[in-house]
């Protein structure tokens, strides 16, 4: 009975006005197209150690070069929580802007940093890890260039003891 008098209610207020122009949806990749989304002309080197100890903190080094003859930008990087699950994630040089804690719904944190990468040039991040919990420790790390959904995959590995 309830749900016979709330749809001509609900009816009601749409074609009432009670709608309004805040309530549009913009896409924001509406100008794009699918090769937008491809990232090209970058090399990417990640250099993380297969071991390392509790307690003694550790960097992962990314060094991103830019082979295109046009600026790029690297948005974000993106930490899959199964490698941070006995290692704590102390920080990155340079800091991030924002982060971003997506590993209930989709398993990664993901930091801002929308660093522009003149052509031909190298820009190097390092973060900053120290282990709590012995452990095989794996998951992505993934570098996103020009847009937060242009990614290149990767997966780092460490083996923390005691």
């Amino acid at each position: 009975m309830k749900k016979i008098f709330l749809l001509p209610l609900f009816a009601l207020l749409v074609f009432s006005g009670c709608t309004s122009e805040e309530l549009t949806y913009e896409d924001p990749y509406a100008d794009l197209n699918p090769d937008d989304f491809i990232v090209s002309d970058i090399n990417l080197d990640i250099d993380a150690p297969t071991t390392a100890i509790v307690g003694e903190t550790y960097d992962v080094t990314i060094s991103v070069t830019n082979e295109a003859a046009k600026i790029q930008t690297i948005t974000s990087i993106d930490i899959g929580e199964t490698y941070v699950d006995g290692i704590i994630f102390e920080g990155s040089t340079p800091e991030y802007g924002e982060s971003w804690d997506f590993a209930d719904m989709l398993g990664f944190y993901s930091y801002d940093y929308y660093i522009d990468i003149a052509p031909g040039a190298t820009e190097t991040l390092l973060f900053h890890f120290t282990p709590f919990m012995s452990g095989d420790y794996q998951g992505d790390l993934d570098v996103c260039i020009n847009l937060e959904d242009a990614c290149l995959f990767n997966t780092i590995r460490t083996v923390v003891s005691e």
